[in-house]
């Protein structure tokens, strides 16, 4: 359920969509339907229990209405908005959560021979790919919020990053966090490496007249780098525990 709202919350949330919740219910309303079919599909194999419905009908409900919550706090409080995108993202996932009071979590379908549903079932993969749309995506949005509070990017069009930028944050995480789960000692060297790469891409990108201010930012490179490490450990904990 983490994985299926972090899919919905950023690979499917565009800016476009962004903008339509901040401007509107309907586009609140998209949004949140977004999550719940997100959700269904997610649980699929447990369709034929009346709490799986129940759940979903839940989603729907508390998504909206923390979205809803979070849209008045930016509008009519001074809240700083690194505050607000945390809170907001606690709420959905204490939301979430709710599942586990529930009779769906007490009971285990027969599990498929596909291999669609031996990937479905194996905690490695969906940790992984929890922790890469943390280290990635949440943190990408996480560094908007803190470049708009401090006046360097425009609110208008929902934080808006270049696609150049997102792109970058999101290899270069990625690729820190995979290294670091995987190839430890490789991980350890190549990290510096990786991040040292921001120079030259920098005076390369500047020379042909791109603004990239944001390659030499040194909140982005230490907040990045940091989130990346350590959930690259959490990663190699979990998989050696499993193994």
């Amino acid at each position: 359920m983490v994985l299926a709202h972090f899919i919905a919350d950023y690979p499917l949330q565009t800016n476009k969509v962004y903008c339509l919740k901040i401007q509107s219910f309907k586009g609140q309303l998209i949004h949140a339907s977004i999550h719940t079919l997100v959700f269904a599909l997610f649980l699929i194999p447990f369709w034929n229990q009346s709490s799986t419905w129940l759940y979903l009908a839940w989603i729907t409900g508390s998504h909206l209405t923390l979205d809803i919550l979070k849209v008045k706090a930016i509008d009519k409080t001074k809240l700083h908005p690194v505050i607000t995108y945390t809170a907001d993202q606690i709420g959905h996932i204490a939301a979430a959560s709710v599942i586990f009071l529930l009779p769906i979590s007490k009971s285990i379908p027969t599990a498929s021979s596909s291999t669609l549903f031996n990937w479905y079932w194996n905690d490695q993969v969906i940790v992984y790919l929890i922790g890469f749309i943390f280290c990635t995506f949440f943190t990408t949005y996480f560094l908007a919020c803190w470049y708009w509070a401090n006046k360097q990017l425009e609110h208008d069009d929902g934080y808006h990053l270049t696609p150049l930028q997102k792109l970058y944050g999101i290899l270069e995480r990625g690729t820190i966090m995979t290294l670091v789960a995987y190839c430890s000692l490789l991980g350890a060297i190549a990290v510096p490496l990786i991040v040292a790469l921001r120079l030259p891409i920098h005076q390369w990108l500047s020379s042909n007249g791109h603004p990239v201010k944001w390659l030499k930012s040194i909140p982005e490179i230490v907040v990045g780098t940091c989130i990346s490490v350590a959930v690259g450990v959490i990663i190699q904990v979990f998989a050696l525990s499993h193994n």
